[in-house]
Parts: C-alpha cells; sequence; structure tokens
C-alpha cells in the first residue's frame, strides 16, 4: 500500500489491510519518492485518524512513528530509546519488529536496528507498550502535503526486501 502527498496542506496518513495482536511480526515501509522531510513510518491502532499525523495526540489514539527530521512522536507507548538516525534517503528501507506477547517494538533504518536494538534477543527496544491495552497493531505511515513523497508499506514477506529478524 502506497502513501503519497498531494500538495493540499496537512497531514495524511495510511495503516496496512491488516492488523495483529499476537506472535511476533516484521514489516518495512520503503521511501519510494522523496522531495522533503514530512515524512513517518510507525505503527498505529484501529482508532487512530487517519487525517492526522502518526503519534500525535491528535491522532486520538495509539500511535508512534519516526519523523524524516531525525525525530520520534508518541501517543500511547513508551519511548524506551530516544531514536537518533540519518535524516530519511530515497530507496531507504525501514523495518519495524513487534513482539506482542512482550510488548516490544524495535525500528531499523537499512537493516540496522538502531540504538543497538535486537529483536532476537529481546534488547533495546524502541517502544514498549502494555499488550491489553492494544486492541491490533498495523504497519502505518504518514506524509504532509509535498506531491513528490511516497512510502509503500510492504507487510507481506514477498514483497520485503530484508529477511525478518530469526522467529518473526
Amino acid at each position: 500500500k502506497d502513501v503519497s502527498g498531494n500538495d493540499i496542506d496537512g497531514w495524511k496518513s495510511v495503516r496496512a489491510t491488516v492488523g495483529h495482536i499476537t506472535g511476533k511480526r516484521y514489516f518495512e515501509a520503503k521511501l519510494m519518492a522523496k522531495a522533503d522531510a514530512l515524512i513517518m513510518i510507525g505503527i498505529a491502532n484501529g482508532g487512530a485518524r487517519m487525517s492526522a499525523d502518526l503519534g500525535n495526540a491528535s491522532s486520538g489514539a495509539t500511535s508512534a512513528a519516526v519523523y524524516g527530521t531525525s525525530g520520534q512522536q508518541n501517543n500511547g507507548f513508551t519511548v524506551v530509546n530516544s531514536i537518533t538516525l540519518n535524516t530519511f534517503s530515497l530507496n531507504d528501507v525501514f523495518g519495524i519488529a513487534v513482539d506482542f506477547a512482550s510488548g516490544k517494538v524495535w525500528f531499523a533504518q537499512n537493516n540496522t536496528y538502531l540504538n543497538s536494538g535486537n529483536p532476537v534477543a529481546g534488547t533495546n527496544p524502541w517502544l514498549i507498550f502494555v499488550p491489553s491495552s492494544v486492541s491490533r497493531i498495523w504497519p502505518a505511515c504518514s506524509i504532509r502535503q509535498s506531491a513528490g513523497n511516497t512510502v509503500r508499506i510492504q507487510a507481506l514477506a514477498a514483497d520485503q526486501t530484508y529477511s525478518p529478524p530469526s522467529g518473526f
């Protein structure tokens, strides 16, 4: 699923078509076109407003995202590690691994987990959530206005660039 800007002021977001609540899941988002850094990659539950940026309190539900200008925001999750990453570049692939049993989430840029995160070992997650407080989590992304930005959610293994961590 792709999300692209449309030169209309404001954020627009998209969730994948299938959300999950159990097991260990991995998905990717690929930056297909880039005109500016007004891009967010992350996760959202079913109640997140798709007319707001992910992780913003105005999104109205639990969501979290990493922002193309090297920042992050979240609403309803505990940030365990503040992420430091490179500014988003064309063709970057972002991986997110979610372990629903432990309530941990890891974020990778071009197959390198940030802050020495290790989903297989369960160490240094980006976010933590209380599994019973989240009804379902979807891969998601947000773009603000620029028609030159496009992000593709790659939730199916056949569409992914990198292999998921072992067990995900």
